[in-house]
């Protein structure tokens, strides 16, 4: 019991303090500098967003596209709804800037590849629906795509002051999960990118897998698998709201954690330290996360059943923990407290990893993606 709680713990520690620190000290280190030309150049740009049921948003989102600074003559705009029923289409349809593809309900990623084939930019920049753009955030990303090392560049996702107690804690995961990312890039590459801005080459777009659930891993994993790299580009920004409760982030929280056992599946080669240049990242931020929550059970039942006093104490300080996450959870009262949010936060996003893996499990990973209004 004494060998199961000090390896629980250490994989507990490692995932979320040890891996962080470790990559900042690397980035502090030994960074790879961008190699950016001194003479700038507009390469021809396709903006790529697939949307469903996005009516309420989608005016918003084309008037931070009209404010972007980059040339409109070498910008193409390519909306690919997947069979939006809410008069969605009929905006985009009769909008003078817009390429529209209307594709059938079939998933993000069949309308992502339907959009693909209508771009004809040199670059594609694939951006959501629901946040707008910074007016620099274009030409961010093509300036960090001259580098020949760049495979994809990240945008910066980053929220509006948040109204709730459970929005500030998901913007200081929010923060967390920036911090490694910023430090990962910095070091040498990223594993994966943001799904509400990011950019690629054309060139290097290979058409994603039907049912595919994150556009946002695959892409630019696929450009770290042909000698390239994924850096993080700060100037880049794709402005949000936060969600304004739990019960939002738990629904794309429980999307995401699907889609990475989904992408697991499909690519053996992350796997592989011979193959995957990001191995080490790979496996430090993206699956240990994973495993985290069958080890905090496992620290959990061996601090219970370990007889000194020091162990009673970290079970017993377990136990509070997630009794208020889960107090957080079921009661908005507590949800106001920043700790007990915090807290409800990482219980519900160690639980939707479990439940991710059942839901993969017994094949319902759904690639349909909904909007709040469905939910």
């Amino acid at each position: 019991m004494l060998l199961l709680f000090w390896l629980c713990a250490t994989l507990v520690f490692y995932t979320y303090v040890g891996y962080p620190c470790a990559i900042w000290v690397l980035a502090r280190s030994n960074p790879t500098p961008l190699h950016i030309p001194t003479q700038s150049n507009t390469p021809s740009v396709s903006i790529v967003v697939a949307v469903y049921n996005e009516r309420d948003r989608i005016e918003r989102k084309l008037a931070s596209l009209v404010r972007l600074d980059y040339p409109a003559e070498r910008t193409q705009w390519v909306f690919a709804s997947d069979g939006s029923t809410d008069g969605t289409n009929e905006i985009l349809r009769v909008h003078p800037r817009v390429e529209f593809v209307e594709c059938a309900r079939g998933g993000k990623a069949t309308a992502l590849n339907a959009a693909v084939e209508r771009a004809t930019g040199e670059i594609l920049v694939f951006t959501d629906a629901r946040q707008e753009l910074s007016p620099d955030s274009v030409t961010h990303l093509v300036r960090a795509l001259s580098d020949p090392t760049v495979g994809t560049v990240s945008g910066d996702l980053v929220h509006r002051d948040p109204t709730t107690g459970a929005a500030q804690s998901i913007g200081l995961y929010w923060r967390y999960e920036r911090f490694i990312r910023m430090n990962e890039s910095t070091y040498f590459s990223g594993v994966g990118a943001s799904g509400a801005l990011y950019a690629i080459r054309r060139a290097d777009f290979r058409a994603l897998a039907p049912g595919t659930i994150l556009d946002d891993f695959e892409i630019p994993m696929a450009t770290i698998r042909i000698g390239r790299r994924i850096v993080f580009q700060a100037g880049a920004l794709a402005i949000d709201e936060l969600e304004p409760d739990l019960v939002g982030e738990r629904r794309r929280k429980l999307r995401t954690l699907t889609g990475n056992f989904q992408s697991m599946a499909r690519n053996r080669w992350l796997f592989s330290p011979w193959q995957n240049r990001v191995w080490w990242q790979f496996i430090s931020h993206k699956v240990t996360r994973l495993v985290v929550p069958y080890a905090l059970v496992g620290a959990l039942i061996a601090s219970c059943l370990l007889p000194a006093p020091i162990y009673r104490f970290f079970a017993a300080s377990q136990i509070a923990f997630y009794v208020l996450g889960l107090t957080a959870i079921v009661s908005p009262l507590f949800r106001a407290s920043k700790l007990a949010s915090a807290a409800g936060l990482f219980v519900e996003t160690n639980a939707a990893a479990v439940v991710a893996l059942w839901r993969f499990i017994r094949g319902n990973a759904s690639a349909v993606w909904v909007t709040r209004n469905d939910a």
